[in-house]
């Protein structure tokens, strides 16, 4: 269940990406140091605050030791230094080019350890015209597409309000950091350049290729799926096969809509859908939402009532299947997470460190 302990990870990122892949690792007992600047992770101060630990500081870097180190310090630069020389993996997201003037690129750490896993974390890559442009989670939706395959009832491309872009990278990088440990034997240690933009392009793989394929937009593929307001909510609906969407039409009493020619396969009704789903929306807004959850899937069809966060935690499902877990966090007293999907080592991790919280204990007992 633990098969990175005695794994030793220096944690130089900050926000989201690079500690994601940190606590990833921590998760499956990797002993991870976080080292961070006398302010601090900038992530520290997002949002609500409560005695230095904001919600994402919290959720992304539990399980991890802090360290508080000015790297422009020369006694705080070979302490680093030191730790770079024993560690079997690197993590650092600073702007492209301020790691080699601080004498830590991969360059400087692969020169007194061969085998080092490093990755480097950020907006754009470390090559390329834009290397050096600032990036965010929202840059990154505008720029690789994402927004843009969200456009809303309004026709206006929307921002996903989740950090997906920082998420999926962190994973992404955190899949490429466990091969590179897979074949270390063999290959030796390895240099990992990620960044939210290509991470987020990869999440659109499907987008990109049809929009290619297409020559330029592409149409819906199983129009009428989407959300639909109910009488006292909302309600998620989906389809894959046509006999679903005939299913849907008898269910809610309006076998006409498939009967209807315009409507009779997924490519016609992506061709119509702006008529089509004006009729759904007038019937789904008739009843509450617990009525047509009911009947749909009844019929075995893939609908289901949308939930907050706040409802998911209570939802007995969850709650029966363990998914939700509370972990003590000093000044929170405790912060409410999903579990990590396929691993069941969530609630062993340490709550996320206040700032410097180990300095004292690393300083003590290095790696």
């Amino acid at each position: 269940m633990r098969p990175y302990e005695g794994l030793k990870v220096l944690d130089l990122s900050q926000g989201i990406a690079g500690p994601h892949a940190g606590m990833l690792l921590a998760l499956h007992g990797a002993d991870v140091v976080k080292v961070e600047p006398p302010d601090g992770d900038w992530s520290r101060g997002l949002g609500q605050n409560w005695e230095g630990v904001s919600i994402i500081c919290a959720t992304y870097n539990r399980g991890k030791r802090s360290i508080v180190l000015d790297l422009k310090n020369p006694a705080d630069h070979a302490r680093a230094v030191e730790m770079a020389r024993k560690a079997d993996v690197v993590l650092e997201s600073f702007r492209p080019g301020v790691v080699g003037r601080l004498g830590l690129a991969y360059a400087d750490v692969q020169k007194i350890n061969p085998g080092v896993i490093y990755m480097s974390v950020s907006g754009f890559g470390q090559t390329g015209p834009y290397s050096e442009r600032p990036c965010t989670d929202s840059v990154a939706q505008a720029y690789a597409g994402l927004a843009a395959s969200n456009v809303g009832a309004d026709g206006i491309p929307h921002r996903i309000g989740v950090f997906v872009c920082d998420v999926i990278t962190g994973l992404y990088g955190f899949s490429a950091i466990q091969a590179a440990l897979a074949g270390r034997v063999a290959n030796g240690g390895q240099y990992i350049d990620i960044d939210l933009t290509h991470g987020t392009a990869a999440l659109l793989s499907i987008q990109v290729a049809g929009s290619v394929a297409a020559g330029g937009t592409v149409a819906p593929v199983n129009v009428p799926a989407g959300t639909f307001k109910t009488e006292d909510g909302w309600l998620g609906l989906t389809f894959v096969r046509e006999a679903q969407y005939v299913a849907m039409c008898e269910a809610i009493g309006r076998p006409d809509l498939s009967a209807d020619p315009r409507y009779q396969s997924f490519a016609r009704r992506a061709q119509h859908q702006e008529e089509l789903i004006g009729a759904l929306r007038a019937v789904f807004a008739s009843r509450p939402t617990t009525h047509w959850t009911a009947i749909l899937q009844a019929k075995g069809l893939l609908a289901d009532r949308i939930n907050t966060p706040l409802e998911l935690v209570s939802d007995p499902h969850m709650r029966a299947r363990g998914s939700i877990v509370a972990h003590p966090q000093p000044g929170m007293g405790s912060i409410t997470l999903p579990l990590t999907p396929g691993v069941r080592t969530d609630a062993e991790l340490t709550p996320a460190p206040l700032l410097g919280q180990h300095s004292a204990e690393v300083a003590a007992n290095p790696w």
